[in-house]
């Protein structure tokens, strides 16, 4: 054998651990989401059927003839097909469900915190945000702000002090 053959060989296990690792990770993966759609399913009331643990099989493409049934026989009788009219609605068409990929953001009341900062002005920010949503000269016009943005929004105030604790918090 020479050095070359021996070069590609390891190589090649290289390449197979590589490829071992990446389904495991994978793997992984698709149980961590599994386990996200299901919790997703029972909070919000619904039924999970879980994904077939069965891998799926690639088969190779058919030369389309036209016929439904042809395509049927060819790829076998455990495969479905669907015809072209059955085409999947759109994320616009889909407003109960999840469009896939994309979590569905749960509808919390918003909580806004009245704060002052370091350079002496009074914010408004959500709560566990970073950045103000606008910035007041006096608590009053902040505790206003908020006040109209929690009912517009469905949500709730906590006012702090000046020394950052909570004043009060409305609900």
């Amino acid at each position: 054998m020479t050095k070359e053959e021996k070069r590609r060989i390891k190589e090649g296990k290289k390449m197979a651990k590589l490829r071992a690792k990446e389904a495991i990770r994978a793997q992984k993966l698709r149980e961590k989401e599994e386990r996200r759609a299901a919790k997703e399913a029972k909070k919000h009331g619904r039924v999970y059927v879980p994904a077939s643990d069965e891998p799926e099989e690639v088969q190779a493409p058919v030369q389309n003839s036209g016929s439904v049934a042809e395509e049927a026989e060819t790829r076998g009788p455990e495969t479905e097909v669907v015809s072209e009219a059955a085409e999947p609605q759109s994320d616009e068409e889909m407003p109960d469900e999840e469009a896939e990929g994309e979590p569905k953001k749960a509808n919390r009341p918003k909580n806004y915190h009245v704060s002052l900062r370091d350079d002496g002005k009074w914010q408004v920010k959500f709560a566990k945000g970073n950045r103000a949503l606008k910035l007041f000269d006096t608590q009053a016009e902040a505790i206003a702000f908020a006040k109209e943005k929690a009912e517009n929004q469905d949500g709730a105030i906590t006012i702090h002090k000046k020394d950052g604790k909570i004043r009060k918090q409305r609900y």
